[in-house]
Order: structure tokens, then sequence, then C-alpha cells
């Protein structure tokens, strides 16, 4: 095994450093004192050669039976709650790094250095099996077994992000207002004001799962007039509602699509960032971009206490109800129809544009994707039912009507007055504003 192998193309170099994942060499200066680590991922196990216990914890987070990527995002998530910080981020950057350059299996030479370790060299494998035996790989490589409905059928939810602010542009803490947990409630993310009394600044709704996405949008509306209406009550000034990517506060913000009944696997994560991301990309405010790279980032998941899975690359998207509209009929027209769409990586210039906010780059991959997908759900690929399939083809005519008049949204607007609503005047809810 040599160093040499496994190293990366310039345009790989460059996307894995756009996403904030250092990338350097076994001999530079941090090698003297820190640990060259070889993990192999085959979709299931994870295994560090000579692990000490520091590492063999890195190497259990990893062994289950489920997919590796549903694994991937579980287990970390279980070393952070059990305060073994340091095997999560390293954990988690291994996965990154073979995800984002488009690999389902593979070794990554990691080294145990700076925040989240730093990557060498990223190569194809042996499988490593739950014995620590390997398995010789497959003719054309590993790849993951296709994604499939469970028995219970797909089920669409959300967990939706904003902010209120007041006349000066100050945020008004959501829990003054609400609950952490229900429908209407807070994210869990906890800030300190002067005073030095903890407060939660986001607002989140959380409609209940639906077999169908747009069913999840008119519950989203709903809820969002009640909380409103709340707000008008309990506050009693003027207040304006912020969303998109990193309104203000530095606080970064999020649509998180819910699905189960559907493994997260590699193949529909690409077709989610395809999709869906690239273009919602074309019309963001450029200023949110400071949320990425650590928060909407591609293929960015996490498995959920329901079964199914969150996807999270998507800024907060009540900056617009047709643009919200639009984003769950996509998901839900990829979801139903990814098993016959190309599932392709995305290209390392198109993975650094996204991070490091290329029009130019981005925007023709998006377009050439909403053409894609446009065809294929004209002929009804994937036995996609007929009424989903509609939704997700409006849904790309909005989206390719805005692109097509260089439209975006502005972070810094009161996304009331898009949503016909008026703090300062008879309110009278969202009713069939979506």
């Amino acid at each position: 095994m040599t160093l040499n192998d496994g190293a990366f193309r310039p345009a790989e170099r460059a996307a894995l450093a756009a996403a904030g994942i250092e990338v350097g060499a076994a001999g530079s200066a941090a090698a003297g004192t820190a640990r060259l680590l070889r993990i192999v991922l085959d979709g299931r196990t994870v295994a560090c050669a000579e692990p000490p216990a520091f590492y063999r914890r890195l190497l259990e987070a990893f062994t289950r039976d489920a997919p590796g990527e549903g694994a991937r995002a579980a287990d970390v998530d279980r070393l952070r709650r059990g305060g073994d910080r340091r095997a999560a981020r390293l954990a988690l950057t291994a996965w990154r790094a073979m995800y984002l350059l488009g690999r389902d299996a593979g070794e990554v030479l990691l080294l145990d250095a700076g925040r989240s370790g730093r990557i060498v060299a990223v190569r194809p494998a042996a499988k490593v099996g739950p014995t620590g035996g390997t398995v010789p790989p497959s003719a054309g490589g590993t790849v993951p077994a296709p994604a499939g409905a469970g028995e219970g059928g797909l089920r669409f939810g959300a967990d939706l992000e904003w902010l209120i602010v007041d006349a000066g542009g100050g945020i008004v803490p959501a829990s003054l207002l609400f609950p952490e947990a229900g429908p209407i409630g807070t994210d869990r993310q906890v800030v300190r004001g002067r005073s030095g009394r903890a407060h939660r600044p986001i607002a989140e709704l959380r409609p209940a799962p639906q077999d169908r996405a747009d069913a999840v949008v008119r519950e989203a509306a709903s809820l969002f007039g009640q909380a409103i209406a709340v707000v008008r009550r309990r506050l009693r000034r003027p207040f304006a509602v912020r969303a998109g990517a990193r309104p203000t506060g530095g606080l970064s913000l999020g649509t998180h699509l819910h699905v189960s009944g559907i493994r997260p696997e590699h193949r529909l994560l690409r077709a989610l960032d395809r999709y869906v991301a690239l273009p919602f990309f074309c019309l963001e405010d450029p200023a949110g971009r400071r949320r990425r790279p650590r928060y909407g980032g591609l293929g960015d998941v996490r498995l959920k206490a329901h079964g199914g899975f969150e996807y999270r690359t998507l800024p907060s998207l009540f900056v617009d109800p047709a643009l919200l509209r639009a984003a769950f009929a996509l998901a839900e027209a990829v979801v139903r129809s990814q098993a016959a769409l190309p599932a392709d990586p995305l290209p390392p210039a198109v993975v650094r544009g996204y991070y490091a906010g290329e029009d130019l780059v981005v925007c023709p991959e998006a377009r050439a994707a909403l053409r894609r997908l446009q065809a294929a759900l004209r002929r009804r690929d994937g036995g996609i039912p007929e009424a989903p399939a509609e939704a997700g083809l409006r849904a790309i005519a909005v989206l390719q009507a805005r692109m097509d008049a260089g439209w975006r949204w502005r972070e810094a607007d009161d996304v009331l007055a898009m949503w016909g609503g008026d703090p300062s005047g008879p309110w009278t809810g969202f009713a069939g504003v979506v």
C-alpha cells in the first residue's frame, strides 16, 4: 500500500477544500505528531488499522447492519450525544470526502489533525466484513443496494425554520413566544444575550407527516398563520419575519425535508442534490451563501426517530410560498422516480462551484438537471403516479421561469409580504396562499 495511490486530481482537491475539508499529505508537518488512520468504508462497516481504544470507537460507530449512509448519520449523532465529538467529526469527514468525490465505497487515509482531520487519499478498497476479514470487491465496484419503499409506503414531513425581528432589525427570540416542542416550536440552538440569559432564537414549524408533499406544505402554511397570530398577540409591537439561508445575526436557517419509507442511499442523495439543491442555489441571495460549508452542504442527511431521514441541504424557503411548494413537489417527484433517474455524481468543478458560490459553473448544470427531470416526469419514468408527476412539472416551470428572469430572493426582506400578510393590519392567516 503506497500513500501515492488515491492522490487527488487538482479539481478534486479544490472541491474538497471548498467544502471545508482539509486536504494534506502524510509527509506534511502535521504528520510528525498526528496519527495516520486508514478508514475503510464498504457501505456497512468502517475499519481502522490497529486502532487503540479511541479509534476503536470510531470503528464501532459504523458497524451496523443498516446501509452505510444511514448508519453514518445515525452513529455520528450517537457519538455526539455520548460526548465523543472528536470521533464523530473524523467519521463525518471520511464519509463526506467519499461522498463528494462520487465514491460509494473505498478507503480513506485521514490524518488525525486539526479540528476534523485532514484527508490524505481516497481510493478503492476491498470490502471489510463484520469480522474484519476482507471480501473481494465486485467486478463493477461496490454499489449500495437499490433504495426501495418500505411496507408503510412513502411519507413526507418537514422542519421549517424562520426568524422574528423587531423594527430595529434585532432578533426576537422564538423561545419568548413558543415552546420548544410541538408543531409550532423552536429549534434547539441556544444563544446567550448580553444579559447572559440563554434563548432559542429560531422558530420552527413541524407539520405532521403526510402521504403527499403538497399536503405538508398546506399544513405548514396553516401553522405559519397560527404562529404569526401568536406573535401579534404576545409581542404587541412591530415585527418582521426573515427566512432564507443566513438572513441576520449570523444564524443559519434551513428547510429540512423529511422522508420515510425509503433509505437515504447515495443514489437518492445525489438525485436530491442535482435536481433539487442545484436549482435553488441559482435563486438564492448571494449574501446567504455564508451558510456553507458548515450548513447546507451537499448530501446533508440525518436519520430520524420515525425511521426515515431528513435532507438538510436547502435553506429556509419561507422566503416565498411558491418556492416552498416547488421544493416539496420536486423532492417528492425525485424520491418517487429516482430509480429511473441518472445517478451520476456531480463533477468536482460543480461541487466546488456550489460551495464557492459560482453561478456560471453551477447554474448550467442546474438547468440541464431540470430539463432531464422534466423529460422523465413527462414519460412517467419509474412508475411515478400522475399527481406527483404533474406537481413536479409545475414546480420545474416555476423554477425555470425565475431562473430565466434572473430572479433571486432578498434575505433582508420581510417574507410576510410574499405570503400576503401585513402584521400591522387585520390578520386573516394564510389560507389559500399555497
